[in-house]
């Protein structure tokens, strides 16, 4: 015989499967959600080295330019300039693998 009290603890024991089940629903995405926000926190950080770095070329592009050597004096410095930044980028790409 099914007493109410019977049908109230199999209504509570599904209740309370079901919320155990939406609980660990929960806890997963959680768990997915900070490992993205991690992944983001990484890729926000390399984003801003690059930001930094095209920001640092611009500076030196900007002192280059305004450096008023006549001629073929200026043309080499330049040149020299950016071969050097040119070398200093290749040691932060190997320095960065």
């Amino acid at each position: 015989m099914v007493t109410p009290l019977t049908k109230l603890i199999e209504l509570l024991q599904r209740n309370v499967q079901t919320l155990l089940i939406a609980l660990e629903t929960a806890r997963k995405e959680l768990r997915d959600t900070k490992k993205e926000i991690e992944e983001l926190k990484v890729l926000m950080r390399e984003k801003e080295e690059i930001i930094k770095d095209f920001q640092n070329k611009s500076k030196i592009t900007n002192i280059v330019g305004s450096i008023e050597i006549g001629g073929k004096d200026a043309e080499e410095l330049k040149q020299r300039i950016d071969r050097n930044i040119q070398e200093i980028d290749e040691c932060i790409a190997h320095l960065s693998r």
